[in-house]
């Protein structure tokens, strides 16, 4: 057992123990609130690393409030995203004087020395190789670390950490990122070569309350270019530099940020780049999602984006896509402009529900094996994307989409594995596709 939000009575504790224990199931059904229920205590168990206060203050239960179990099921959901542990319980134990709550979590492992191993662009042929150093949850607290270094195509360094709470009441966090590599320009009317880019960044943002949170960020990098395409910076020196300042807003109120089947998502940004001469860039964008539950674990998850760079607009800093942003059954088209507007529509429906699967004898593994979710889910979907010039209107552009379906694999660790297939209106053979993480 750990540490007690509000401190209880021995008598009460062990009373909850021994429901615990000895029964294993609430000594009530939650389904059937009573509010007249108050809530004396809340108990953590199972975290041997991750301290008590990072799970506690995800939660907007607290002693002395009624039982709600609308309330509890959202704290449940908020910690499952703190992504530190394969499995989040909640029960309530009612006592003589009101009801005891233990928060039982299973802790996921938080260190990864891992080998690089993967395909730039979602192309086989674009390796990279190296090693990364990540701790996920450093001293307990949530705070993440991590060292990469990489050879083969796109070969760079980076080092990162992120604290995703500072100032105590405050409520605030911070990063920082240092980075060196080298990338394959994106710049399409030109033959491909490869830009050096360096820099560091660093970002102090504050939360407010569970789902609100306001960033500015600082940062100064420097893109090299070789001596056959200095024509491309803003001056006839071939490295430019580009020192910025910017805030960030957003809203996150997903229930599972590893796989979204409800809530809403907002952000939005904006960049002010001075570099030489005659670069002085806005660089804004939004980003809205929508999760709408509509019965017997399917949603429908929606989109829309959009990005735009006012004032200068040098070609290395224009919005693409065919890299990051991809639209599924054009997924090699590639296409980069100063402007951009995307969309995207998916079914989800479960298909194999998640179950939670132990694993291992020896007390090392086991200890981070326990309880490991996996299931499968299956999709609908169609991505559209539109990218244009400010001297070129919208309508003129020519419209990206795609649509197809796919096998969501619900796995530990890395969360999710898709294997989709995609169409186009333009060609019939499908595109088949691998990789990993939630499209949106």
């Amino acid at each position: 057992m750990k540490r007690i939000f509000q401190t209880a009575s021995l008598l009460q504790l062990c009373t909850a123990l021994f429901f615990l224990s000895a029964s294993r199931v609430p000594a009530f059904s939650l389904e059937s609130e009573n509010d007249s229920l108050c809530i004396r205590s809340i108990v953590v168990v199972g975290n041997e690393k991750t301290r008590d206060y990072i799970i506690l203050r995800e939660m907007r239960s607290r002693p002395g409030q009624p039982l709600d179990w609308d309330v509890l099921q959202a704290d449940r959901k908020r910690i499952e995203n703190l992504l530190l542990f394969n499995r989040v319980d909640i029960q309530a134990f009612e006592l003589t004087d009101g009801v005891a709550v233990l928060v039982v979590v299973v802790e996921r492992w938080y260190l990864f020395p891992a080998p690089i191993f993967y395909a730039n662009e979602h192309d086989m042929k674009k390796l990279s190789y190296g090693l990364a150093f990540i701790h996920q949850n450093f001293r307990g607290q949530a705070i993440v670390l991590q060292a990469s270094a990489w050879g083969g195509f796109n070969p760079g360094f980076d080092f990162s950490a992120q604290n995703p709470w500072i100032g105590g009441s405050a409520n605030l966090y911070a990063g920082i990122q240092v980075y060196t590599k080298k990338i394959r320009s994106r710049v399409l009317k030109v033959e491909r070569f490869y830009e050096t880019h360096r820099g560091i960044s660093l970002t102090l943002g504050k939360r407010w309350g569970h789902h609100f949170y306001t960033s500015a960020q600082c940062g100064y990098r420097t893109i090299g270019f070789p001596d056959d395409f200095v024509w491309l910076t803003s001056g006839d020196a071939p490295v430019e530099h580009l020192p910025s300042i910017g805030l960030s807003l957003r809203y996150d109120r997903r229930d599972r940020i590893a796989y979204p089947r409800s809530g809403l998502y907002l952000s939005g940004y904006g960049v002010k780049i001075i570099g030489n001469r005659r670069v002085d860039s806005l660089q804004s964008g939004m980003d809205a999602r929508v999760y709408l539950p509509l019965g017997a674990g399917i949603s429908l998850a929606a989109r829309s984006a959009a990005d735009i760079i006012l004032g200068n607009r040098p070609q290395y800093l224009w919005y693409t896509i065919g890299y990051s942003e991809r639209v599924r059954g054009r997924f090699h088209q590639r296409a980069a402009a100063d402007s951009r507007a995307l969309g995207s529509l998916e079914l989800r429906f479960p298909l194999v529900p998640i179950t939670h699967v132990s694993f291992g004898e020896d007390e090392f593994i086991s200890a981070y094996a326990q309880d490991m979710p996996f299931g499968v889910s299956g999709a609908f979907f169609y991505d559209g994307a539109v990218l244009w010039r400010r001297s070129t209107p919208p309508a003129s552009a020519t419209w990206l989409d795609g649509w197809g379906l796919g096998l969501h694999f619900h796995l530990p660790y890395i969360h999710l594995l898709r294997i989709e297939a995609a169409w186009n209106s333009l060609e019939g053979k499908p595109e088949y596709l691998v990789d990993i993480g939630v499209w949106f």
